[in-house]
């Protein structure tokens, strides 16, 4: 039997030399035979990455700043921010009851305190008006089957615009080859590292700004083109087939 050798181009020695040797001639990969493969490589990489890039700095790397900032303002949604420095933080560490919500727990039961299944029945419709006022409610009867429409819509469409976009910037970074690969993705896996509600007052001027508030496209656009963890756990699966 013939043995594979160094130069072979079928073993994976030859191919990870980037080369092999072939009627005594030394030949190349396409990548680095091709010098457009290079360009023809990063223009798929551009198409790829360009929709969640765009969903990571919109409603993930711009709410963290602006939260950041907002942090250290006057502000009610009604008026223009004012710089107030650290009197938010101060407010908050002097707050009594921030640091009874932190401690308060129910003494002598797990479970929750006067348990109740008021809330259900007023959720499905089966509670009386009286009753839904005793539970501390107006009364009103809910559109339980819209609300649950509006979840199924909602939850399909964030599930689709994710799977798919994410899969191609997960693509993106565990197959092609470009430049600043590694340091784009670690931006990605930083946002991992922020809380959802530290982002949520951003996201929500953005979308008032947009005129999407009470609308399905203002829930679904913060998070149709990509969830940092989508794109974490994709390309650890796209790293783990073979090539």
């Amino acid at each position: 039997m013939g043995s594979i050798s160094a130069h072979d181009s079928t073993s994976p020695r030859g191919l990870a030399q980037g080369g092999a040797c072939r009627g005594g001639r030394r030949w190349h990969t396409p990548t680095q035979r091709d010098p457009t493969w290079r360009r023809k490589e990063a223009g798929v990489t551009l198409v790829f990455l360009a929709p969640t890039l765009l969903g990571f700095l919109a409603f993930y790397a711009w709410p963290t700043l602006r939260g950041l900032y907002l942090s250290f303002t006057d502000y009610d949604l009604l008026s223009a921010p004012e710089f107030s420095g650290l009197d938010n933080y101060r407010g908050l560490v002097e707050d009594d009851v921030f640091w009874n919500s932190l401690l308060f727990t129910a003494p002598d039961s797990p479970l929750p305190v006067d348990f109740t299944w008021g809330s259900l029945e007023r959720v499905l419709g089966t509670a009386s008006t009286e009753e839904a006022q005793a539970e501390g409610g107006s009364g009103a009867s809910m559109a339980f089957w819209g609300y649950l429409r509006n979840s199924v819509i909602v939850s399909t469409l964030i599930t689709a615009g994710q799977v798919f976009f994410s899969a191609l910037a997960a693509y993106a970074f565990a197959r092609l080859r470009w430049p600043g690969r590694d340091k784009v993705f670690f931006a990605f896996v930083t946002a991992l590292m922020v809380p959802p509600v530290f982002t949520m007052l951003p996201n929500f001027l953005l979308i008032k700004n947009l005129d999407l508030i009470n609308t399905d496209p203002g829930v679904v656009a913060p998070f149709f083109l990509m969830t940092p963890f989508a794109v974490f756990f994709l390309r650890q699966f796209f790293l783990a087939l073979f090539e």
